[in-house]
């Protein structure tokens, strides 16, 4: 009985607004309708219009609202439960706002913000979304079933296990949206911007997605059998399901994935017929169940991986060492340049197969069909066409050396190598021992030269000091030629020998001067 007073008198003030609020509710002006910021209105008996009302962080959670929200504020507010079903809410604001479980199908929301809204499990199928602005919001598990939500915003919004199909997103801006195992199919997504979302276990199947962009978008495990119009080019990952190729597609027509790197993906989708999967990585990866007719796989990096049937498939310059064709289907397949070493064809269909410089050595093609196979310029070293006749032709092919042949001829030259430089060194070594040694012997030369140049410069002294007037004239030439002779010899010595006669000579020179002093 306490709440009954107030009650009546916030109802009768709510009536008077309805009469207020509602004449010019067609172009109001926001924030000009009723004042209701703050309030719990929880138990509280709303006007029939709330258009352009003030209903800033109000609590409203559970409560059935109007069907007259047009241009109303409801930032911040608490509409957890809330049951908006079929209301008009164009243009009003949401941002912030916690609607939970909330009830929005049916709903005119075109133009309404619901931006960084929390809206998890919130029901929206059916509802007119044109416009709406829901960047950075929450869906998660959210129902939006047949809703129309042409040129939204939903960038880095979070609509993981969302509900969304036969919806209408033409234009939708999904960017870096979480949008993983999100129900999408049999909608309209023409022009829809995927770029940086998440797509992991999502369905797309059936849908039309011409001109929808998935750069940098993550597309693992996604169901887009039926789809069409779709380009995956500068996506991530890898699709559960594909669309069937059609039986006269044109190589590299079908999906793009060129440039990835599917070395750690261990779930292919079945076919993969006329898809571009130039330059992949694809090492190790099991891929002898999926069809890869007409398949652009050139340049892949597929050392060790399993493949099979590729009909009339491109693995030109293809590193696939070590890989398993096993009962493989390469008819018309071209493998030219490509690396092939220790790879098993055995029992394969490789009929009118290009191998042209490609090499293939120790490749094993035991029980394989090759009749028209080309292997011109091919490295066959070592290649085992078992006892069968596989119908091969390797005229044009080489082989080089066996690697027991290589090792012995590489051992040897190292070995003459070692040799001859062995030699070499050993000459070098003796002629500059040989140049020291003359270094030596002609410092030792210009050294005694030096000595016995002072020796005879003392002589010639020596002769000038000497009294000559008791000495005979033959005596006195036979000392001066001495000195002549000894200084000439000196001069011109060249070797010890040459030094050795100088001396000699200069030693009777001063025999007979030594003779003169003495008479």
């Amino acid at each position: 009985m306490r709440l009954a007073a107030p009650l009546l008198v916030l109802s009768l003030a709510f009536t008077g607004l309805l009469f207020t609020g509602t004449a010019h509710a067609g172009a109001c002006a926001r924030g000009s309708g009723a004042d209701l910021a703050g309030r719990d209105l929880t138990r509280a008996t709303l006007p029939a219009d709330l258009s352009c009302a003030d209903l800033r962080g109000a609590k409203l959670a559970g409560v059935r609202l109007p069907a007259k929200l047009y241009r109303a504020d409801l930032r911040g507010a608490d509409l957890t439960e809330a049951d908006l079903s079929g209301a008009d809410a164009r243009s009003a604001l949401f941002t912030k706002a916690r609607l939970q479980d909330a009830k929005l199908y049916g709903a005119r929301l075109e133009g309404a913000d619901f931006r960084h809204a929390e809206m998890d499990r919130a029901t929206l199928h059916s509802a007119q979304l044109d416009g709406a602005r829901l960047s950075g919001a929450s869906l998660v598990s959210a129902t939006m079933y047949g809703a129309d939500a042409r040129e939204a915003d939903f960038s880095k919004a979070d609509l993981a296990r969302a509900v969304m199909y036969d919806s209408l997103l033409i234009g939708t801006d999904l960017r870096g949206a979480d949008l993983s195992e999100v129900m999408l199919y049999t909608s309209t997504m023409t022009g829809t911007v995927f770029d940086g979302a998440v797509l992991t276990h999502s369905r797309l199947d059936g849908s039309d997605l011409t001109g929808a962009t998935f750069t940098g978008a993550v597309i693992s495990r996604v169901d887009l059998r039926g789809s069409r119009g779709f380009n995956l080019a500068g996506s991530k990952g890898m699709p559960a399901h594909l669309p069937e190729a059609p039986g006269d597609c044109a190589p590299g027509s079908g999906p793009d994935f060129s440039g990835q790197d599917f070395s750690q993906v261990t779930e292919f989708p079945d076919d993969l017929s006329c898809a571009n999967l130039t330059g992949a990585r694809l090492e190790g990866a099991d891929l002898s169940s999926v069809k890869m007719r007409k398949t652009l796989l050139r340049r892949v990096s597929a050392a060790g991986a399993s493949l099979r049937y590729l009909t009339g498939a491109d693995l030109s310059g293809a590193r696939l060492s070590g890989a398993q064709f096993v009962s493989g289907k390469l008819e018309g397949a071209r493998l030219t340049g490509a690396d092939l070493t220790d790879t098993r064809f055995t029992s394969a269909d490789a009929r009118r197969a290009d191998f042209s410089g490609a090499t293939l050595t120790r490749a094993r093609f035991q029980s394989a069909m090759l009749s028209g196979a080309r292997f011109t310029g091919a490295d066959v070293t070592g290649l085992d066409l078992g006892r069968g006749d596989t119908g091969a032709d390797l005229s044009g092919s080489h082989a080089t050396l066996a690697l027991g042949w290589k090792i012995f001829w590489g051992v040897f030259a190292g070995v003459l190598v070692l040799i001859v430089y062995g030699i070499a060194r050993g000459r070098a070594r003796r002629r500059r021992a040989r140049r020291e040694r003359d270094d030596r012997a002609a410092a030792r030369l210009a050294e005694l030269k030096a000595e016995l140049g002072e020796q005879v410069t003392r002589f010639g002294e020596e002769i000038d000091a000497a009294d000559d007037r008791q000495a005979s004239a033959a005596d006195w030439h036979r000392v001066l030629d001495a000195y002549e002779q000894a200084r000439a010899q000196a001069e011109k010595a060249g070797t010890t020998g040459d030094l050795n006669q100088a001396r000699t000579t200069l030693a009777r020179g001063r025999k007979v001067l030594k003779r003169i002093r003495q008479t």
